[in-house]
């Protein structure tokens, strides 16, 4: 019960009050999460109203729409992040809306993914944006998704020739975060 309340009370707090999305820049990424992992979905869990709030008529369980949805991913491995207080387990809120037409994704159980975290407390994480993640097929990375693929082409074959090595794109990321914070201010007169 206690898992279920903090859930809800998370997947409201990560929902955007108001203004319009703008997906942020890979360096913008870097920078805000507050960690960056290598994760494994390994299960979906679904929250379901109570049954007194459907219409007892048309209540078909197989059919209930879940109000909400949290994802357990397995890190894999810390581009961004301290290796001694990072969990094992993260929680993922999903299955929501923001006010701006924002939906985190719902990631298949098994799926490889590079997500960018806000941390929420208790083990609890956000997506940066809707946006903040880069799936992973194979040995590679394809951080935006395939906008038109070619018809021909299956969506392994297009998603070899245009990712890139999941070793790289970490790499990337862990050059951005360091470049960042060498970053010398002006001194100002």
């Amino acid at each position: 019960m206690k898992h279920l309340l903090i859930s809800i009370l998370l997947i409201a707090a990560a929902i955007s009050t108001s203004g319009f999305f703008v997906a942020l820049a890979f360096d913008q990424k870097c920078n805000k999460a507050d960690l960056i992992v290598r994760a494994v979905v390994i299960r979906t869990v679904e929250f379901f109203p109570k049954s007194e709030e459907f219409d007892q008529s048309k209540e078909v369980v197989s059919n209930r729409v879940p109000t909400s949805k949290v994802q357990i991913l397995r890190v894999v491995e810390i581009a961004k992040g301290n290796a001694d207080t990072v969990p094992a387990l993260i929680y993922l809120p999903c299955g929501y809306t923001s006010e701006l037409g924002e939906t985190p994704p719902d990631f298949k159980q098994g799926t490889d993914v590079v997500v960018f975290l806000r941390e929420m407390g208790e083990g609890y994480y956000a997506l940066l944006d809707s946006l903040s993640y880069a799936e992973i097929m194979g040995d590679k990375v394809m951080p935006e998704l395939p906008v038109h693929r070619p018809k021909d082409e299956d969506e392994w074959t297009y998603w070899q020739k245009h990712g890139i090595s999941t070793r790289a794109y970490i790499d990337m990321i862990k050059e951005e975060i360091k470049t960042a914070n060498h970053t010398v201010e002006p001194i100002s007169t």
